[in-house]
């Protein structure tokens, strides 16, 4: 994958360890994503968050 603006690959974080990221997080907010992001790298099959993951808007 690359960067539409400038061609230019994108980095890869698949080897970021989010467990030690989510230590040094001090936002309430950015905690919780982390939180879930950690789980979600632990299993294959929810790994890839779609947009249908997200809460409905009534």
């Amino acid at each position: 994958m690359s960067n539409s603006a400038t061609g230019e690959p994108l980095p890869d974080y698949t080897g970021a360890d989010l467990e030690k990221i989510r230590e040094c997080v001090d936002h309430p907010v950015l905690s919780e994503i982390f939180a879930g992001l950690v789980v979600r790298a632990r299993s294959p099959e929810t790994a890839v968050a779609y947009y249908d993951d997200g809460p409905t808007i009534d």
